[in-house]
């Protein structure tokens, strides 16, 4: 089995598609072949010539291998080597008749000569050939029979008339089935070429569709590749946005570096967010990426609700909007501070069922958005919303906790107002024996072993804690001070809790004495029985006071409305 390189299939398979390069091919390789063996083969006829015969056929047979040894190894066309090759055997035959005649069977070397020709070139030229060999055969027949030519190399008779024409005979039978051998094989061998030409372009036609399909079928899975890259950077997005969103809880500081992680992540132009005002009326711009977006901010950017832009219309109806071409779509509406977009997709942010705003994503890229893409980013819009609803509400609850922290600061800070100017006592001191009440103040001061430590209630001061030691004890210890600063706080515990204990007992005193009285008054059973309870039971409850209940008459009344009037 012959190995082809496969550096040399794609030129074989080029020849075998053209017949004529290829049929030419062969040619060259047969006629090489030929001319090679016809060198030699005249080398060892020349030795013969040059032993057995005279001069003139050793020139004339030197001449005739020159020629061919000059032919078969010079660079010179197909054409002239296959003609001389067949003009050499032509002469070899020719001079054979002429020196010898019949007698030396030159029929031989004219059937080569008809062989060749018609091989080497068309079947017509082995017509001629054929046509020219019966020719010289004849014309040199006729000639040596008549006496009108003398044989070069013989001296009696060349044969009879009988001899020259079966020899005639049999040289243009064979000759004619040679061409016709010849025109056959060749005609076959062009049929069955023909058909390994439309084999070959019917594998090179498959061959180039399976190429093409396994084009289209690695351009399909880079393409599927590319999308699920895709998709895996959108789901990385959109866990990034959870952990932010449960991270930070400022919504300003959250709505900015959403935009910047999306257009990062997702390498979009623009990325905006439109929340809607308390009235609903406008879709504000509350945070942006791109450099345009910042300058919207810088001036208030907001659309009407439903009447303006892509935005306008996603807040109001609450569907997405794909917007391919934004230079043709009629319901975007051209911005300025965003020349570079080419295509815009706007979702919902939407918070139980409620619309609070819109995620408006725009791309450099036309038709950069398909309906696939947003079944992804709309799940990236509702953690946008859910993160932006819960920084919203964390900010609600912190304002919230800190106004009700105000309020109790300043609730504790009137309750122990009140309770001081109630009670006239406004501290103890221990000097060493025994604590006793003290009415007198000491300023704060962190020096020479004194210190101030402020007792506080929900951030309210209501009072200190004073320590004093002898100058030879020297400073207060880490330890002394923690202590110090731990008994001032259960002090405040303490104090509140007395506070309002004592608060509690004195409203159950005042509850029980209005249950007591209102039992009492309801014991009575005409209005005078229940005027005088009342009127005692004030008194009781009250002492030093004088109670006195009266009805209001008719012109009372009247004069109360004018009064009023």
């Amino acid at each position: 089995m012959t190995n082809h390189k496969p550096a040399d299939e794609p030129q074989l398979a080029s020849t075998i598609l053209n017949s004529a390069a290829f049929s030419n091919r062969w040619l060259e390789e047969f006629l090489n072949i030929v001319m090679r063996v016809a060198v030699a083969f005249g080398g060892i006829l020349f030795i013969y010539v040059i032993l057995y015969d005279d001069f003139r056929t050793q020139v004339v047979m030197g001449l005739i291998l020159l020629l061919l040894g000059v032919v078969t190894f010079a660079p010179i066309s197909y054409s002239i080597r296959a003609s001389s090759l067949s003009i050499a055997i032509y002469l070899i035959a020719t001079i054979i008749l002429l020196g010898w005649g019949v007698s030396s069977d030159p029929t031989m070397f004219l059937l080569t000569f008809i062989t060749i020709t018609a091989l080497l070139f068309d079947y017509r030229y082995g017509l001629i050939s054929l046509t020219l060999s019966i020719i010289t055969l004849t014309s040199i027949g006729w000639l040596a029979l008549t006496g009108s030519i003398k044989l070069l190399f013989i001296s009696g008779p060349s044969g009879s008339a009988a001899d020259w024409i079966i020899y005639g005979l049999d040289m243009s039978a064979m000759g004619g089935i040679i061409v016709l051998s010849v025109y056959f094989l060749k005609r076959e061998f062009n049929t069955v070429i023909h058909h390994v030409r439309e084999v070959f372009q019917t594998l090179q036609s498959e061959q180039a569709q399976l190429e093409k399909s396994s084009a289209d079928l690695v351009k399909a899975n880079q393409e599927k590749v590319a999308q699920a890259k895709l998709e895996a950077a959108r789901l990385r997005t959109i866990a990034e946005v959870a952990r932010i969103a449960a991270a930070i809880t400022e919504p300003d500081r959250l709505m900015k570096l959403l935009v910047n992680l999306i257009s990062e992540q997702l390498g979009f132009y623009h990325i905006g967010i439109f929340l809607l005002d308390d009235r609903r009326e406008y879709a504000i711009l509350t945070a942006s990426n791109s450099d345009g977006g910042r300058r919207m901010l810088a001036r208030g950017h907001r659309l009407r609700v439903g009447q303006q832009g892509i935005v306008g219309y996603v807040t109001q109806s609450g569907n997405h909007r794909i917007a391919l071409d934004v230079g043709s779509d009629a319901v975007f509406f051209n911005n300025t501070d965003l020349p570079e977009t080419r295509s815009e997709m706007c979702l919902p942010l939407i918070v139980n069922e409620l619309i609070i705003g819109a995620l408006d994503i725009q791309s450099t890229v036309a038709n950069a958005f398909t309906e696939d893409d947003y079944s992804v980013l709309s799940i990236l819009a509702d953690q946008v919303a859910i993160a932006i609803q819960n920084a919203n509400a964390n900010e609600e609850t912190k304002r919230a906790l800190q106004e009700a922290e105000i309020s109790s600061r300043q609730l504790t800070g009137r309750a122990w107002t009140i309770y001081s100017k109630e009670h006239k006592i406004k501290g103890y001191i221990f000097r060493g024996t025994k604590a006793e009440p003290f009415d007198g103040r000491i300023n704060s001061r962190e020096d020479n072993g004194i210190i101030d430590v402020p007792i506080r209630l929900r951030g309210q001061i209501i009072g200190s804690l004073n320590l004093a030691r002898a100058d030879e004890a020297g400073t207060w210890s880490d330890d002394e001070l923690a202590i110090t600063q731990a008994t001032a706080d259960r002090v405040a515990l303490a104090l509140e809790s007395a506070r309002l204990l004592e608060d509690s007992q004195r409203r159950a005193s005042k509850e029980r004495i209005i249950g007591e009285v209102t039992t009492k008054i309801s014991q009575s059973i005409n209005l005078q029985n229940i005027l005088q309870t009342a009127v005692d039971e004030l008194g009781r409850v009250i002492p030093g006071s004088d109670v006195i209940i009266q009805f209001q008459s008719d012109s009372d009344s009247r004069l109360e409305e004018k009064r009023s009037i």
